[in-house]
């Protein structure tokens, strides 16, 4: 097919070597209600004292989409730094540290910080233990917080509604866990369970998903445009999705996308292979929002460090691969039967199948920042020989962008 020489979209603007915020590399696990959406994000620390982690939560939240809370750990000394004054109180949950000191005094001072703290706005949570012990902070709690990991997790679970606070369940790694954790009155869910396939796999996919996997699978062959647009007429709703996401994500274009057609001309198929790609992760189904969200952000994520370490024209691919490293949560069906028929590019394909290739330690870096672990997240920071501060620049663009571009997909 011909078509006129596309646009080249301007790259990603971000200055990695200016000394700005986001100095410490952060992770960032999802906290969820019970219908899988994100509730906020829990923002942990790879590097860093108690101020680094202040400045990185309140980064967070100042990139997070409205009405997402930020939800880090908190101690005494946390509740005295003036850096506090800057959160927007409604949104931020401190988890809250006792101190290995219990003499009356520093209990005393705890006490009344937290008291002060919750008149301004903030919510306090704290472990589910704290008010079977009696300890005089539990008055100051807003939220418990239960860990299902442990052997007891269902007697932990109901021993703690007996306070009557609201209830947040950590460690949550499969659905079986989630549910058995709601049935018992948890309302909000931390972990990884809805990152993972379903353990019943489906036997037929959504057609919505085989629409724009027949989609994809046309755009990567550079199909003719009459033939892809005899398939965008079958949904004439996606069809319009797809046109506002390019309107929306085109990086400044001079003018509106109003065709299929129109697009493929200013930017060319291999742009609008991602586009789709979005959709597909963004499109609502019975899967947690959760799913599509994180597999958004991943591929931001990586599209921005591979545009820095590898080249403008492999930010697309890892765009790509980070969105369909979570294909098979999205659609229920395995990996290997979805990858099969899309004939994906080749550097895609290495990192999803076979663990291998340049793209693959970008994702292997966004997956240990969504899990909190260090030891995966200084491996892969390494082998790419990133700085804490570029990753945590990118992953702050890549935060501020998912939020914006699924603001307007609503």
């Amino acid at each position: 097919m011909s078509a006129s020489r596309p646009i080249r979209p301007s790259p990603v603007a971000i200055d990695f070597d200016a000394g700005s915020v986001g100095e410490a590399a952060f992770s960032r696990q999802a906290l969820l209600d019970a219908e899988g959406s994100v509730l906020g994000w829990k923002v942990g620390l790879f590097s860093g004292d108690r101020s680094a982690l202040a400045a990185a939560a309140r980064a967070v939240q100042g990139t997070s989409a409205a009405g997402v809370l930020v939800w880090w750990q908190a101690s005494l000394d946390t509740l005295l730094d003036p850096q506090l004054e800057q959160f927007d109180a409604r949104r931020t949950v401190l988890q809250f540290e006792p101190p290995a000191r219990n003499d009356a005094d520093v209990v005393a001072q705890c006490v009344s910080s937290l008291a002060a703290c919750r008149r301004l706005g903030f919510r306090v949570a704290g472990s589910s233990d704290l008010p079977a012990s009696g300890h005089p902070l539990s008055k100051q709690l807003d939220i418990l917080v239960v860990d299902v990991s442990a052997a007891d997790s269902p007697a932990a679970i109901q021993k703690a509604r007996e306070p009557g606070l609201p209830l947040l369940v950590q460690q949550v790694h499969t659905e079986e866990q989630r549910r058995q954790a709601q049935a018992l009155g948890a309302r909000w869910f931390a972990g990884d369970w809805f990152m993972a396939a379903p353990v019943a796999q489906r036997t037929t996919i959504r057609p919505s998903h085989a629409l724009l996997l027949e989609l994809i699978s046309m755009v990567k062959r550079e199909a003719e445009l009459a033939e892809i647009e005899t398939v965008l007429r079958r949904d004439p709703l996606l069809a319009l999705r797809l046109l506002r996401l390019i309107n929306h994500c085109g990086y400044g274009l001079p003018v509106k996308i109003t065709s299929f057609a129109h697009a493929v001309m200013l930017l060319g198929l291999r742009k609008l292979l991602r586009w789709c790609c979005m959709l597909m992760a963004t499109d609502k189904g019975d899967v947690p929002p959760a799913t599509g969200y994180t597999a958004v952000v991943r591929g931001r994520f990586m599209e921005v460090l591979a545009q820095h370490l590898l080249g403008e024209a492999e930010g697309d691919s890892a765009c790509i691969a980070g969105m369909f490293s979570l294909l098979d949560a999205m659609t229920g069906l395995p990996f290997d039967r979805l990858l099969n028929n899309l004939a994906l590019p080749q550097d895609v394909v290495a990192a999803l199948c076979e663990q291998r290739g340049p793209l693959y330690p970008l994702l292997q870096l966004a997956v240990a920042i969504e899990r909190d672990d260090r030891a995966g997240f200084t491996r892969a920071r390494s082998e790419l020989g990133l700085s804490d501060a570029q990753v945590a620049r990118a992953h702050l663009e890549a935060l501020a962008w998912t939020a914006d571009v699924l603001a307007r997909q609503q």
